[in-house]
């Protein structure tokens, strides 16, 4: 059970840290946390510093928040933050420990909030190295990940996940400035740490499912209940199983993460200059 006190000793250790306040932030998914580099004005602290602050335990999770300013066209956005990493639901076997990282920004004043992660595609549509924006999400885990925090939210426990129609456009006219296509589709979340079969694969596509993976949805749940405006977005670095014939791994994740970080970033510098 997450305490006041623990959230606010979290809160007033980052306040002493980071110079300014932000009101945007991004979660970085498996592979994407390169993208913290694209920062400049840095202030770097390791997760594993702050008070009662959850650490990821995943290869590709750096586990680090960094405060910084993105550049587009010559100018410096406000300052934004950028989190290298989650904690997966999977490593804990607690919704709090997913949770914790959004009550603190919230806490700290975001209120536009981007959530990445690496996904396997489903449609036949979706290629490795597409990024998808999230129109909509299904919860397999079958959990309500809100039951965790509802102190924090009370109230709201019967939310569900609402993604910013404002962000989506904006997205979109970015992407479309910066000339890097991007998909729409439907999210579907399991808890993992396995990777689901090709009729578990096949059951999500006839329910109408794009993409798979093992996060983003508890905390989008968590920041449209705060209030917080929300955009997620998926990067297909696989296809997922009985769509290919190949075995996958985690391995397999980050290195097709990699392979589109430019893109990705390219992306990522131009929006979060719009939203900061």
């Amino acid at each position: 059970m997450i305490s006041r006190r623990q959230l606010s000793e979290s809160v007033a250790f980052l306040k002493g840290t980071f110079p300014h306040k932000s009101h945007a932030a991004v979660i970085l998914g498996s592979g994407l946390g390169d993208f913290a580099r694209q920062l400049v004005d840095r202030t770097r602290v390791d997760a594993s510093s702050i008070p009662h602050y959850p650490v990821s335990t995943v290869a590709g999770h750096a586990g680090r928040l960094i405060q910084g300013r993105v550049g587009s066209g010559g100018e410096l956005s406000e300052p934004v933050i950028a989190l290298q990493g989650r904690v997966h639901f999977y490593e804990s076997g607690t919704y709090e420990a997913v949770l914790y990282p959004v009550l603190v920004l919230h806490r700290l004043g975001v209120r536009r909030i981007v959530l990445t992660n690496a996904a396997g595609g489903m449609n036949k549509l979706l290629s490795p190295g597409d990024i998808m924006l999230i129109t909509d999400t299904i919860n397999m885990s079958l959990d309500a990940p809100l039951d965790a925090v509802q102190g924090f939210v009370r109230g709201r426990r019967r939310f569900s996940p609402a993604f910013s129609t404002r962000l989506l456009e904006d997205a979109q006219r970015v992407a479309l400035d910066a000339g890097v296509q991007l998909r729409k589709g439907v999210y579907v979340y399991v808890k993992g740490p396995s990777y689901e079969t090709a009729a578990e694969i096949e059951a999500f596509r006839r329910m109408g499912a794009d993409a798979v993976g093992m996060s983003t949805v508890p905390e989008v749940t968590l920041a449209s209940a705060l209030g917080m405006e929300v955009l997620a977005v998926s990067l297909i670095t696989n296809y997922a199983a009985g769509i290919s014939v190949t075995k996958l791994s985690h391995e397999e994740v980050t290195v097709a993460a990699a392979n589109v970080r430019r893109k990705f970033a390219a992306f990522m510098k131009a929006f979060l200059h719009t939203i900061a």
